[in-house]
């Protein structure tokens, strides 16, 4: 189990409401073991240039501690940084560090001053990664102080430092230093960042994942912020209006001890510190007693930020857990509205499982509770079709697909079934600056088993090629249409300088996966090129024969590579000027497609929806347009196409991943942290 900002102390409340006595007697005074390591503070400067912050990244104290870099030649924007793992066991993955490019400068030389409040911690350790140039930054020194204006006092001068160009993990205890322990407020200065004193040189250094630690102090009691479905971390959201927001429904679970007082004689309270947001009433913030802790359910009145404070207390001593919670408004919300899945933001490409589950892929890195992984992580998830929420369940086949950045998404655009095989296909294409992203270009299969919550997938090959076999397709006209008539080979075109977008009529990007009306072959739906690649082009759409017999046995990379005869003939549909944003077929071969923009919203085209029979004599007919997209995200995957599509409703996932939720000014969604990302599913009604 996760602790999330946890303290045993003494300490008054911050406008406490809500608050709930339970009845009982104080039991006999137990004996408690000697407390734990835990985290303090923690900050990691944020996960890019854009959102490099000095802010805490997780703390566990009375008050939110502070961290301030100074220096005249500090970089604002910080630099790149070094993946840590903390003191709770949690990635934080490596975003950006503080940074300066001359820590020696007369003017105002580097320093980081600390502000925390101790009570109730002894045994303090301060930890900090480092890198510097050879040669240059070190040594450094340390002071402490009691509350923020008294006098310093050393606790080391010129210590020293590594400067190897290498990053380096210092850690500093601090346990000798026993005026500092259980003190209230108090600050800590790390200053003299120098190889010589020399003020005339220019040292470089960065600095990140800064970390305080210590012990509780025993007698009091303690909060513990518990993993469920709902949250896995101290970041939380929700939906105004949303009737199946589960931190409403359900709430956030916590466990709650003492060493000598049982919980129901224990009083817990919860305060908001935006009322706008969470107004602190009963109705807003909910305690319900569960077993050895309870739940909190948090009901939103307005779109923003709100920290909600929760305070557990004997009379005497207490404890206090902060959730980071943030709140958005959508207007579409309700049994025939918008659902909304929490956990990340790119929603990409999904496959109904049954009447209440799908797998969801992600088409962007992978996230966890406190902000973006700087790698691919799980991709794939089992979701809920009907409420809002986390996954129940996540899959991670970054290991099986031998992808040679291991840094970068594998975008994953597509998907389809055939029986209980599922095969999905990234997007083939290059980044928005034309930049090659052989990651992409990937498909691969996934079997099923199990049922529900139990769902499992076993990887089942992949294979690597597609992407060179449809350019060969094209140049080499196998198509028999005449050699590079689509123009795949340009189109794709990818490298530093002159490499094409993909987010153009003239572009080369996959969408679309979906079994053929015979159920063996598979069509791949492209967003670009249009055919031709002009404004106003048709949809494309390439078959791939015998799908299954081509990835049949493989465990690792299927190796056989496609020739002319594996390819079907193209297929080119009148989508109004439109391409395939996603396709999906019903039992009886009714085809819905999901048509929007070959390039952004700039286009001024919108979505639409279209039926088709799949068979390539036929013509498309459009059914209706699709709502504009919420929070400016785009239609990307039919969850599945009913049976019998008149009067019917069907289940259309949104890529929400440039999406600001709860702020106009915010950041992207998919920068945000995993318990603060989320996506929209919209219901919409056939005609």
């Amino acid at each position: 189990m996760n602790l999330s900002r946890t303290l045993s102390s003494a300490r008054t409340g911050i406008g406490i409401i809500c608050a709930i006595q339970f009845a009982g007697t104080p039991g006999v005074p137990a004996q408690p073991a000697p407390a734990a390591v835990s985290q303090m503070a923690l900050w990691n400067f944020g996960p890019n240039a854009a959102g490099y912050s000095e802010a805490v990244t997780a703390h566990s104290l009375n008050a939110t501690p502070t961290l301030v870099v100074a220096g005249a030649l500090k970089d604002a924007n910080g630099k790149d940084g070094v993946d840590h793992t903390d003191a709770r066991g949690v990635l934080q993955s490596a975003g950006q560090s503080a940074a300066w490019d001359d820590t020696e400068n007369s003017s105002a030389p580097a320093q980081v001053l600390l502000t925390l409040d101790t009570t109730g911690w002894q045994d303090l350790s301060l930890a900090f990664h480092y890198q510097s140039d050879a040669g240059e930054v070190d040594e450094y020194d340390l002071a402490w102080r009691s509350g923020t204006n008294g006098p310093w006092t050393t606790i080391a001068d010129n210590a020293p430092l590594t400067a190897d160009a290498a990053w380096h993990r210092l850690t500093r205890d601090l346990s000798a230093v026993a005026a500092i322990e259980n003190a209230g407020a108090i600050q800590l200065l790390i200053s003299d960042l120098d190889d010589d004193g020399n003020s005339n040189d220019r040292d470089n250094l960065r600095l990140d994942n800064v970390e305080i630690t210590g012990r509780r102090l025993g007698g009091g009691p303690t909060i513990e912020l518990l993993t469920t479905r709902v949250t896995d971390g101290p970041n939380v959201s929700g939906v105004v209006d949303d009737p199946t927001d589960p931190v409403a429904n359900i709430g956030v679970s916590f466990a709650v001890a003492h060493p000598a007082v049982p919980m129901e004689a224990l009083k817990v309270s919860a305060a908001s510190s935006d009322p706008a947001v969470v107004p602190n009433d009963s109705s807003h913030l909910v305690i319900m007693r569960s077993g050895g802790g309870f739940n909190l359910r948090i009901v939103p009145a307005g779109r923003g930020y709100s920290v909600i404070r929760v305070d557990v207390s004997d009379g005497k001593a207490g404890a206090v857990a902060e959730l980071f919670y943030a709140a958005t408004s959508s207007g579409r919300t309700g049994s025939n509205g918008c659902f909304f899945g929490a956990g990340f933001s790119d929603a990409s490409a999904a496959v109904a499982l049954d009447a209440n589950f799908m797998l969801v892929a992600n088409d962007e890195l992978g996230v966890n509770n406190h902000g973006v992984v700087t790698r691919p992580g799980p991709h794939i998830f089992l979701m809920d079709r009907h409420t809002s929420g986390r996954p129940w369940r996540a899959f991670d086949f970054t290991a099986n697909l031998a992808l040679p950045q291991p840094r970068r998404e594998i975008d994953i655009e597509g998907a389809t079934r055939s029986g209980d095989r599922v095969y999905w296909i990234a997007a083939l294409d290059n980044n928005p600056d034309g930049e090659c992203r052989p990651n992409r270009n990937r498909i691969f299969a996934t079997d099923l088993s199990g049922s529900g919550t139990n769902t499992q997938l076993v990887f089942a090959g992949y294979y690597p090629f597609l992407r060179d076999d449809l350019i060969a397709w094209d140049a080499n006209n196998w198509h028999k249409r005449g050699a590079h008539y689509y123009g795949f080979q340009a189109a794709a075109h990818c490298g530093p300088f002159g490499g094409r977008s993909p987010r153009s009529v003239d572009g080369f990007n996959v969408e679309g996966l979906a079994m053929a009306p015979d159920g063996t072959n598979v069509y791949i739906g492209f967003r670009a090129p249009l055919a031709p690649a002009v404004p106003g082009g048709k949809a494309l759409i390439v078959p791939i024969k015998k799908i299954d017999a081509w990835f049949a046995g493989a465990k690792g990379q299927v190796s056989r590579r496609l020739t002319a005869d594996d390819f079907g003939a193209p297929i080119e549909l009148n989508l109004n000027g439109r391409s395939i944003r996603s396709i999906e077929a019903n039992a009886v071969s009714e085809y819905l497609i999901v048509a929007g923009p070959a390039g952004g919203p700039e286009t001024g085209l919108g979505f639409q929806l279209y039926r088709w029979s799949g068979w390539a004599s036929d013509e498309v007919a459009l059914l209706r347009d699709l709502p504009d997209p919420l929070a400016s995200g785009a239609y990307e995957a039919i969850v599945s196409v009913p049976t019998f599509l008149k009067g019917s409703t069907v289940e259309i996932l949104l890529d929400n991943g440039s999406s600001k939720w709860y702020r106009d000014h915010d950041g992207e969604s998919k920068t945000l942290p995993g318990g603060h990302q989320r996506f929209a599913g919209e219901r919409v009604v056939l005609p």
